[in-house]
């Protein structure tokens, strides 16, 4: 069975050590007070002893203001970080679009990196090959695939960022801010795509700025503040509480 599980599960990032030059007030100002410390070292708690559980047919939209613990959060059930407390239980298989480059490289051709690409979220040499002429066709970059990373521009790269997180189809989908660079005609191609990717997702998390987004894809509501769940539930109702929290 698809789930996701946290139980009691908190996330600290080590930050600066004893570093003179940062003051323990400016840092506790920086972090919304969510700086401790110990003997040897400082660190800010990033998630505060969250729990969660999602199953098949969640479409969970994560809210919450700038340094909440939206993207530690989506990090975290990734695999890409693992927590300091708790337990965390993910069963299924992952993909994840966050932001623009995640698992690419700039010195390889584009080719090159949908190998990379697919690595880096789980898929074989094979399963990625298999891919290719989806991700040429939808991608429409032409022979700039065969040209490094860095000559592309920041909506080219979004392009093929996009592409090889949804050429497999998987069971649970992660998406911080992923769809929202490119042109028009692109945009329509991706969010047909998504419309298409997510209908057979078991779960999605998505965080977003975007409530039109979010409403179009999403079913349930995590409002997060200072790392913490605030509330979990109904998605219109998660939007009108941060709407309010945010005058």
């Amino acid at each position: 069975m698809v789930e996701i599980i946290l139980k009691n599960v908190s996330l600290d990032y080590p930050v600066l050590g004893h570093n003179p030059k940062f003051s323990k007030r400016v840092l506790s100002l920086a972090s919304a007070g969510r700086i401790s410390s110990g003997t040897k070292k400082q660190y800010v708690r990033s998630i505060d002893k969250l729990n969660l559980h999602l199953k098949p047919g969640d479409k969970l939209a994560v809210i919450g203001g700038n340094g909440a613990g939206k993207t530690s959060l989506l990090k975290l059930i990734a695999g890409i970080y693992d927590q300091s407390s708790g337990e965390k239980s993910v069963v299924g298989r992952v993909t994840t679009i966050l932001g623009t480059g995640f698992g690419l490289d700039e010195e390889a051709t584009g080719y090159q990196n949908i190998f990379l690409g697919g690595i880096a979220l789980g898929y074989s040499y094979k399963e990625m090959e298999a891919c290719f002429k989806d991700i040429e066709e939808f991608t429409d970059l032409g022979d700039f695939l065969n040209l490094p990373l860095r000559v592309f521009s920041a909506g080219m790269k979004a392009r093929l960022a996009f592409a090889i997180a949804t050429c497999k189809h998987p069971d649970i989908l992660i998406i911080d801010e992923g769809v929202g660079t490119g042109d028009k005609a692109f945009l329509e191609r991706a969010e047909m795509r998504l419309t298409e990717f997510l209908s057979k997702a078991n779960i999605l998390l998505m965080a977003s700025h975007s409530n039109d987004l979010l409403r179009k894809f999403c079913n349930k509501c995590l409002l997060m503040n200072n790392g913490k769940a605030v509330y979990f539930g109904d998605l219109e109702k998660g939007i009108e509480l941060y709407e309010e929290q945010a005058k």
